[in-house]
């Protein structure tokens, strides 16, 4: 099987679809773009051909420009922004031996030639291989293997945390930024935490570059980003990432993501590293079985959601439903966080003053994800990991 093609089987009922996926670079005039999208029209009826998740990016720009096709026979259109009174961008292929030739034209008639061809990894270097996603990208997704080779980091400035050094860069083509460790940081530190660090704001990278909808043309800063750091010492480092986003769909989300990481190993702490509330703690896997994640929703759903609820209304920083159950009109919030399942996939911050948590519930009422609450390390003290190596601030 050639390596830019893969078939891809869904299966519905007692039946099964198969695709395939073209990954496809070339030039636009003398632009030079990456294509890709996904072909079932080989099993659907005629009268219903399926070209789905189509983007291209020029490589001058690296943010994906999300099209809409169609295909008939050996000929393929994809568009964008079409309306009543037309397109704003449309492309016409026809393809010949794995070959697609043809037009671009934008809506006021401008038309260039359009070459492309398989991509093949051999003619894309990437300084980036080091990089586990980009490893990944070069044997699973050939497209955002050669986005990842382009992009461009530029330093920006140097801040002072805990008395240290963060040097902070962003990514050229969007609105994408992050820090290393400084060079007051022992080299082997710096050695140490870079990487990961490195990796997470690849990942960020890659998100803004393919964050785009079939409405709008990408300006490179559909996901705001807002990177804390929280906590600093000789053992640990704790930092939140912040992000809003719209990538197409019904409505903007936002999302928390803590990190906590250990200096002397490179080690990434989860918080069940940290705190265990009862003897069934289980982590979660990101590529684990079903076994292992019904494991962790339920030590987080019954053992640790309780507990955390416990030590809020504790401190009052909610408080009791009213006994009678009617509801509370002043903070239409707290009773979703009475609810353990408002903890089950709680985000997290390790900070000097204790451990900020803070609730996840379904969308419409995400507002209250945007309260986070402390809770102080003495109070979290008798939950602590024994195999957690180092004393609470």
């Amino acid at each position: 099987m050639k390596s830019w093609i893969f078939f891809i089987f869904l299966f519905a009922g007692n039946g099964a679809f198969a695709s395939v996926l073209y990954t496809l670079q070339g030039t636009v005039g003398k632009s030079k773009i990456c294509m890709k999208f996904e072909d079932y029209t080989m099993d659907y009826p005629k009268d219903e051909p399926r070209i789905v998740d189509v983007r291209y990016f020029y490589q001058s720009s690296l943010k994906d420009i999300v099209l809409e096709g169609v295909r008939n026979k050996n000929t393929f259109v994809f568009y964008f922004g079409k309306h009543d009174s037309g397109f704003e961008e449309k492309f016409t292929l026809t393809k010949t031996n794995g070959i697609f030739k043809g037009t671009w034209e934008n809506a006021k008639g401008k038309k260039l030639p359009v070459s492309l061809a398989p991509i093949k990894p051999e003619n894309n270097p990437n300084p980036y291989n080091h990089i586990p996603l980009v490893e990944k990208y070069q044997k699973t997704d050939l497209y955002e293997y050669v986005r990842s080779g382009l992009v461009q980091f530029q330093d920006d400035s140097t801040s002072t945390f805990t008395g240290k050094t963060l040097r902070w860069v962003h990514e050229k083509h969007g609105a994408t930024f992050g820090f290393y460790l400084g060079s007051d940081f022992d080299p082997a530190v710096q050695k140490r935490i870079n990487p990961k660090l490195e990796a997470i704001l690849f990942q960020n990278v890659m998100d803004q570059l393919g964050c785009s909808s079939g409405f709008d043309y990408s300006s490179g800063n559909n996901i705001e980003y807002d990177v804390t750091p929280n906590f600093l010492n000789k053992n640990l480092l704790s930092f939140t990432i912040w992000s809003s986003y719209y990538c197409g769909g019904a409505h903007p989300d936002f999302g928390k993501m803590g990190y906590l990481f250990d200096l002397n190993n490179g080690k990434e702490y989860d918080l069940e590293d940290v705190l265990v509330f009862d003897p069934s703690v289980a982590k979660y896997e990101e590529n684990g079985s079903s076994e292992s994640f019904n494991r962790f929703t339920t030590y987080r759903t019954d053992y640790f959601a309780p507990k955390l609820i416990e030590l809020l209304l504790t401190n009052k920083q909610i408080h009791p439903a009213d006994p009678e159950g009617n509801p509370d009109e002043e903070d239409s919030c707290n009773e979703l966080y009475l609810d353990p399942q408002s903890w089950t996939f709680a985000s997290w911050e390790f900070t000097g003053k204790g451990i900020v948590f803070y609730a996840s519930v379904f969308r419409a009422a995400r507002v209250c994800e945007t309260e986070g609450f402390t809770i102080s390390f003495k109070q979290l003290q008798s939950f602590k990991n024994k195999r957690f190596p180092y004393a609470f601030p």
